[in-house]
């Protein structure tokens, strides 16, 4: 397959476009390889927590994808988890867009079940690093959308979202590892 009508590369982004983090707000980041295969994974926020994904696609010749990827956890205190993320999108040139859509259920112990969704299928957009040319204006009620610089096996999403005042951030969002010394 020729990834004539998108890049490889890395992608980052998300879909968080009000003043703090609500429900079906989420920070997503895709691979894709030369050869036109995608990795594709992030988070999308609901009510009782957060669902994470994480899957491996080849897009059809438009640059459209979909995919459903269940993941099921036991805790340790016997609660069990079982997340549904529904992503579907497209990668035009060094940009990508759609929807996703999460399902969480929860099981205590004592059997009490909690279940939350997204509502609808929430807009995403990914945005593939473009060279720093100079700073620019930042512009207000605007969300801005890459990627970190930390390297690992996966791209790191970076989202900042500008208040209406131009010289406030209203949050930010973005994932990191962070190296835990050692106790003796």
């Amino acid at each position: 397959m020729s990834v004539s009508r998108w890049h490889a590369g890395d992608y980052g982004g998300g879909g968080a476009f009000a003043g703090k983090l609500r429900k079906g707000d989420s920070w997503m980041w895709a691979r894709v390889g030369t050869d036109g295969r995608a990795r594709i994974g992030g988070s999308v926020k609901v009510a009782c927590g957060l669902v994470r994904f994480d899957a491996e696609v080849t897009p059809a010749a438009d640059g459209s994808f979909r995919f459903s990827r269940v993941r099921r956890v036991r805790e340790v205190d016997g609660t069990r988890l079982r997340a549904v993320a529904t992503v579907e999108g497209r990668f035009e040139g060094n940009a990508a867009s759609g929807s996703v859509y999460g399902r969480l259920r929860i099981r205590r112990p004592n059997g009490r079940r909690v279940l939350c969704t997204t509502g609808n299928p929430k807009p995403w957009q990914l945005r593939q690093r473009v060279p720093v040319t100079g700073p620019g204006a930042a512009q207000p009620t605007t969300t801005y959308l890459g990627l970190t610089s930390e390297q690992g096996s996966e791209p790191r999403p970076f989202l900042l979202r500008v208040g209406r005042n131009v010289g406030r951030v209203a949050f930010a969002i973005f994932e990191y590892t962070r190296r835990c010394r050692r106790e003796d």
